[in-house]
């Protein structure tokens, strides 16, 4: 942390009539300023907020805990963090796991609905939880979604509508599902969906999954059932909307091990509704 933004904040903080709310748009300001990386904003709120608890006690708890950074930006990092462990190491699925996976759709917990949605869409989790999707005409197995994740357009322009391929589900099925799911979690954030849906995969599939896995075992099992004359890693980057066959390149590390049962698999599972 930069000792010249604690200097500043010191001069902002022996301000004689400073609100609560000036403190708070003064950190804003002092955390985004320079244009920093998101971790580089999150790490400054940090220092920021301790630094205030610190030396100025007078700060209630509620006006500290306002000196954060966008829950957007901090869903985004979860994610990114997730995304990078579950890449550390190979991971396997077989028909069996495809298996398990499908009958999370009747399972009466909603956490294993809602993996069940990003596992046959293929989606981010984010994605998953805060997109507006729509049917294809004539492709009852499409869903077109605007906006996604990693796809950043021009101030000012319309964001592209992506069709993606579902994964043996009808797009009405789908649909009336995914407004199902995300009216009965109304409320939880991202962060908070992230940590159950991790939790729940472990227990019900694989304790070496989650939930971002299940985007990768989505496109390996699809290729599975096309007639492979394109390369995999070139389908992979098709129907995850990648940019670069770069990117697809990290899902290299899923390995479809074919009608192999999975030894992993708990045997219990739970049936409360939400985890």
């Amino acid at each position: 942390m930069s000792k010249k933004l604690i200097s500043k904040l010191e001069t902002v903080l022996q301000q004689k009539k400073l609100t609560d709310a000036g403190l708070i748009k003064a950190v804003h300001e002092l955390a985004n300023s320079n244009d920093p990386k998101p971790r580089t904003v999150l790490s400054r709120y940090s220092h920021f907020k301790k630094y205030v608890r610190t030396n100025y006690p007078k700060y209630s708890d509620s006006t500290l805990k306002k000196m954060k950074a966008p829950d957007e930006m901090i869903d985004a990092i979860i994610q990114d963090n997730s995304e990078v462990r579950s890449r550390k190491k190979s991971v396997s699925f077989s028909d069996k796991t495809i298996e398990d996976l499908m009958n999370l759709e009747a399972s009466s917990n909603i956490i294993d609905k809602l993996n069940f949605l990003t596992f046959t869409s293929g989606r981010r989790q984010s994605e998953v939880v805060d997109g507006i999707f729509h049917k294809v005409a004539r492709k009852p197995d499409m869903l077109s979604v605007r906006g996604l994740k990693k796809k950043r357009e021009a101030d000012g322009v319309k964001p592209r509508a992506y069709k993606i391929k579902l994964f043996r589900i009808t797009s009405t099925e789908w649909i009336k599902l995914h407004k199902a799911v995300m009216k009965a979690l109304d409320g939880l954030s991202v962060a908070d969906l992230n940590k159950r849906q991790n939790s729940r995969i472990k227990k019900t599939v694989c304790k070496d999954y989650t939930v971002h896995v299940l985007r990768g075992i989505y496109a390996h099992a699809l290729w599975q059932e096309t007639d492979r004359k394109q390369n995999i890693n070139g389908y992979i980057q098709t129907v995850l909307n990648h940019d670069s066959p770069d990117t697809s390149l990290n899902y290299s590390y899923i390995i479809y091990d074919g009608d192999k049962d999975d030894g992993d698999k708990d045997d219990e599972k739970e049936s409360e509704t939400l985890d």
